[in-house]
């Protein structure tokens, strides 16, 4: 009666190939989930370098953009110089213009009172003789 209380051979055996079974399907997964983690890991630092990247990039862009505005700023203040200068020398012109004009006119005025004066003086002198 005890004999029949033990299990077999045959039942041992089977039970130990479902063990081994059992441990190799434990250990396949266990392997699929490590390298689950890797990836998801792996796919998470790829997502974190590729968001620094973009940035690093958007940064790169602004201060691209900042250097962009100043040079455009530099060259409008130079614009506005060379303009200004440009309508001193102009108004500096002008005036040197109408000074010109005043003292030929002046010129002109005084050259004519001189020959009328020269003629005025001839004439007499010829009269007289």
């Amino acid at each position: 009666a005890k004999a029949s209380k033990l299990p077999s051979k045959a039942e041992i055996m089977s039970a130990v190939a479902e063990i081994e079974k059992l441990i190799k399907a434990a250990q396949k997964q266990s392997e699929e989930n490590e390298d689950a983690i890797k990836k998801s890991k792996k796919e998470e630092e790829e997502k974190k370098i590729a968001e620094a990247r973009k940035v690093e990039e958007a940064e790169k862009q602004r201060l691209a953009e900042a250097e962009k505005r100043k040079e455009d700023q530099r060259k409008e203040e130079e614009k506005m110089k060379e303009t200004s200068e440009q309508e001193a020398r102009d108004e500096i012109k002008s005036r040197f213009e109408v000074k010109k004009q005043k003292l030929e006119e002046t010129f002109d005025c005084q050259l004519s009172q001189a020959k009328a004066e020269e003629k005025s003086r001839c004439d007499t002198v010829l009269e007289t003789e």
